[in-house]
């Protein structure tokens, strides 16, 4: 199993290990799972259902999360939900 994740992720070429990249994506992980509580209650305000956002986090968040590992081999996190909350669902709600 190790192999093949150093050859599926070239760890090698990036030099550093398995257990390098699980404390990596773990500290990401708590970093940012403040996220899971924040969206729901800021986007309700905004108009949306408390838990259809909290479903939709979860789900998206581990979707994409995993998109983003094993078809790029790029980690990255962006978290885009004030932006959304404050121009997007604000300025449909104006009426444009």
């Amino acid at each position: 199993m190790t192999t093949w994740l150093y050859n599926f992720f070239d760890l090698e070429a990036h030099d550093t290990t398995v257990g390098a990249g699980f404390l990596c994506s773990t500290t990401t992980f708590l970093t940012l799972s403040y996220i899971i509580f924040v969206q729901p209650v800021l986007l309700s305000a905004a108009g949306m259902d408390l838990g259809a956002v909290l479903t939709a986090t979860c789900l998206g968040g581990a979707i994409s999360s995993a998109l983003m590992g094993v078809m790029t081999n790029y980690p990255i996190a962006m978290v885009h939900n004030f932006f959304f909350a404050f121009t997007v669902c604000r300025t449909t709600a104006a009426g444009g």
